[in-house]
């Protein structure tokens, strides 16, 4: 979604700096504007639509950013751009997106892409049947299918894989949010979602549920852990996890973390009560309040000292 928005910055600045005057040739905008270069096999302008048209290996290139299209339109009644046929653009960090038609108004308000797919940096790869951008900040992927994983050889199966009829990006709140959502593996539906969000990763540090942590044992039987993250302040930190288990009883496990400005502390602790039990999980003894506790830390006190 992030690299989409991208496309939309790009194809503002395309009718914001004069595209009804391209020609056949590359166009350089005057230096008091964004620079834009345009080359195409062919642009020419429609007076009676009022639209400038570029066909033919469109490559437009604006701040670092590449856009190639089969065909690039600008309508300036409706100050639209819109972008159609093999769509590619190539960001700043060298990452790229994909789309059969991507459409935009200059100003970034609302605009939509068919057969939407990008990579980003990080290896990530997401595919969307549409992707809508809206006016109060919403970013909107239809069908969407998300993977991290390396796809190799002959077998186009990620080893996991999100699918989601929608996800939503909330530019203002910073959160991504998802409907129907289902976790893949290996191409087998494992779990199934009506609705789950979490911080959109470019945002800054916040607090909110963890992953959680489930399955069985031979001494526990069935568990279940469900981590909270609580972001204290920029220097300190709690996680919280809760653990329920079929064989004992619950049991919470807590850490904390904080930074000085000559060091750290980090901690660990839990606490339960309940019998003690043998390698087999047979129970004996007494129900008692039980835990641990470790810590460690480090300072500087000066150059050349710690403890």
């Amino acid at each position: 979604m992030h690299k989409w928005t991208c496309f939309l910055l790009f194809a503002a600045s395309l009718a914001q700096t004069g595209l009804s005057q391209a020609q056949e040739s590359p166009t350089e905008v005057t230096a008091e504007q964004p620079r834009v270069v345009l080359d195409a096999d062919n642009i020419f302008v429609n007076e009676d639509e009022n639209t400038v048209t570029a066909e033919g290996n469109v490559e437009a290139s604006y701040e670092g950013r590449v856009l190639r299209a089969d065909r690039l339109i600008y309508d300036r009644d409706t100050d639209k751009v819109r972008a159609i046929g093999n769509v590619v653009l190539i960001d700043t960090d060298g990452s790229e997106s994909y789309a059969d038609e991507i459409e935009t108004n200059s100003n970034l308000s609302d605009g939509y892409a068919i057969g939407f797919s990008t990579r980003t940096g990080e290896g990530g790869v997401a595919i969307a049947e549409s992707a809508v951008r809206t006016g109060d900040g919403y970013n909107a992927l239809d069908k969407i299918v998300y993977t991290s994983c390396e796809l190799c050889g002959e077998n186009d199966t990620p080893t996991w894989a999100l699918r989601a009829r929608r996800a939503i990006l909330n530019e203002e709140a910073q959160m991504m949010s998802y409907r129907d959502a289902v976790i893949e593996i290996a191409g087998i539906p494992i779990l199934y979602f009506p609705y789950f969000a979490h911080p959109d990763p470019r945002s800054e540090r916040r607090s909110g549920f963890l992953p959680p942590d489930f399955g069985t044992s031979s001494k526990l039987g069935v568990f279940y852990e469900q981590p909270y993250y609580w972001a204290i302040s920029p220097y300190s930190d709690l996680t919280v996890a809760p653990k329920v288990m079929a064989n004992v009883n619950p049991l919470v496990e807590m850490s904390y973390r904080k930074r000085f400005w000559s060091g750290s502390v980090s901690t660990n602790f839990s606490f339960t009560q309940e019998q003690e039990f043998d390698s087999d999980g047979e129970k004996f003894g007494e129900k008692e309040w039980r835990g641990h506790i470790w810590a460690n830390g480090g300072f500087q006190i000066r150059p050349g000292w710690n403890w």
